[in-house]
């Protein structure tokens, strides 16, 4: 089922909130060692409905990658890290009325 666009970007700007949110809490989590905390995050991306929505399947491979593997070496994590930011910053530019199911990348 499709979304008007006012539900759409709605939604962008929820999932962008929540993965912003998500983001800053892995990190603050990363520095002080927490892996239980990382591997819960991680397991929140990997079920987050927007980004299915979306079709954003990075989401998930990260979300499952650190549900899995929380003590990451930090240059694993930095391109984790990227990644999302890179997820992040395509969602706020992706236009409204779009199809936007393609990978955001």
């Amino acid at each position: 089922m499709r979304l008007s666009e006012e539900s759409e970007r709605r939604l962008t700007r929820s999932l962008v909130e929540t993965l912003s949110d998500t983001l800053r809490q892995l990190n603050e989590a990363f520095r002080e060692g927490e892996k239980e905390r990382i591997r819960k995050l991680g397991h929140a991306l990997k079920g987050n409905s927007g980004a299915h929505y979306f079709g954003l399947t990075k989401v998930k491979e990260i979300g499952i990658a650190l549900d899995k593997n929380p003590d990451l070496a930090e240059n694993e994590w930095r391109r984790m890290v990227e990644e999302l930011e890179g997820v992040i910053q395509a969602l706020q530019t992706r236009s409204p009325g779009r199809d936007g199911r393609g990978e955001a990348e």
